[in-house]
């Protein structure tokens, strides 16, 4: 599977902010007749208490993805809710490293790693 490059990307941005809402609403078809399950989990935001102006900005890059990956000849394989929960792990396992470890825990190691004056090896 390729990359999309920078310059599809930005190909695609341009042409979606110059695309009137009929044209939007016919590939937003498109999206559904091959990505259901992306199209479906931004149209539940709402329901999730984004705001319309957030909701816009997520439909927009959903469109000018979809749009570069028609530009670039790629396809995407099917998202499926099970890849969808997969890729919504990462930054939820990595933020909760980056908050570091339960208070307990840190405890725990201060106190068995106390240092007692002598080297250790």
């Amino acid at each position: 599977m390729g990359r999309l490059t920078q310059w599809v990307v930005i190909e695609a941005d341009v042409a979606m902010r110059r695309t009137s809402h009929d044209q939007k609403v016919r590939l937003a078809d498109g999206i559904y007749a091959q990505q259901p399950n992306m199209l479906a989990s931004i149209l539940a935001l709402p329901r999730m208490g984004v705001g319309i102006a957030q909701l816009e900005a997520v439909s927009h890059i959903l469109l000018v993805t979809f749009h570069a990956m028609k530009l670039s000849g790629h396809t995407w394989q099917l998202v499926t809710e099970d890849i969808q929960d997969g890729c919504l792990q990462r930054p939820t396992d990595r933020a909760r490293f980056n908050e570091g470890p339960p208070g307990e825990l840190t405890t725990k190691v201060v106190e068995r790693n106390q240092w007692d004056g002598r080297p250790h090896p």
